[in-house]
């Protein structure tokens, strides 16, 4: 996340685009394309900030270096390696019975809804290819979120040295507030980014948040425990217009720290151990 690329997920092409045709099948080119259009939000290696951006460009990268289509890549190399009995990486927005349902408010403001008219709807089966790279896109059930984060937490896949580098807190004290770069922030030691890993105090972990619901899901291996959280939506988790007010932006990390800190007390908030 120190590459400086725009995040696509905030431009209007993507924001008009989703809020008018949440179902619209999204493609690699279109995403980085959109990326791309606006200039660096600062120069690569001199600040940090989360863009959806650098992960499809990722995936085109993932292809080129396996010679297959990403989804395929992910289920020889990860998930099949990791042991998942339910997750898969489909191609369109269906999932298997049973779903949890989730519903949105948030596209009133696209939909000219007035503020006076009660509005909600399903989002369930809303398309989410807008939210990653393309073949990257999974569903699975909690078990599988929990199993996949203690492969993650535990290094199983992978060299002593790619664990630490994938995971250790080696970011902290890098990025910091800078104008113009809504996204752009310091790591700390209590939350700081690795590869694809935010960590959380001892937690290594992991988050969604789209279409009226939210994921949090983790492993700390000073307790071997994994935890996976997944929230649900009430209308007034929307203002007026259609956005996620504050408290339900962090509606499925605020349950996980809590259910983590009675697993773990102090947990969330002490570091990895070296």
């Amino acid at each position: 996340m120190t590459a400086g690329y725009a995040d696509y997920v905030y431009q209007p092409e993507i924001l008009n685009g989703f809020g008018l045709d949440p179902y619209r099948q999204w493609t690699s080119d279109e995403l980085i394309e959109i990326g791309l259009s606006v200039p660096l939000q600062f120069d690569p290696g001199t600040n940090w900030a989360y863009s959806h951006t650098n992960y499809v460009i990722l995936g085109r990268v993932l292809e080129e270096v396996t010679g297959m289509p990403l989804d395929r890549a992910l289920r020889r190399f990860v998930l099949l390696p990791m042991h998942t009995t339910t997750t898969t990486l489909p191609s369109t927005p269906a999932m298997p019975e049973p779903v949890l349902h989730s519903f949105s408010s948030e596209r009133r403001f696209n939909l000219d809804i007035p503020d006076d008219l009660p509005f909600y709807e399903d989002a369930t089966f809303w398309n989410p290819s807008w939210t990653t790279a393309p073949g990257a896109v999974g569903v699975a059930t909690i078990a599988d979120l929990t199993t996949i984060m203690e492969e993650v937490g535990t290094g199983a896949l992978l060299s002593e040295e790619s664990f630490h580098e994938q995971t250790g807190p080696s970011l902290v004290g890098f990025g910091h507030a800078e104008p113009g770069c809504a996204a752009c922030s310091e790591n700390t030691v209590e939350t700081n980014y690795a590869l694809g890993i935010p960590n959380r105090g001892a937690w290594m972990t992991q988050g969604m948040g789209f279409a009226g619901q939210s994921g949090t899901a983790g492993y700390t291996a000073d307790g071997e425990i994994g935890l996976a959280v997944v929230t649900t939506f009430l209308p007034e988790a929307w203002n007026a217009n259609g956005d996620y007010t504050e408290a339900s932006n962090s509606a499925s990390t605020r349950v996980f720290v809590e259910l983590a800190e009675l697993l773990a007390p102090g947990s969330t908030t002490s570091p990895q151990s070296a």
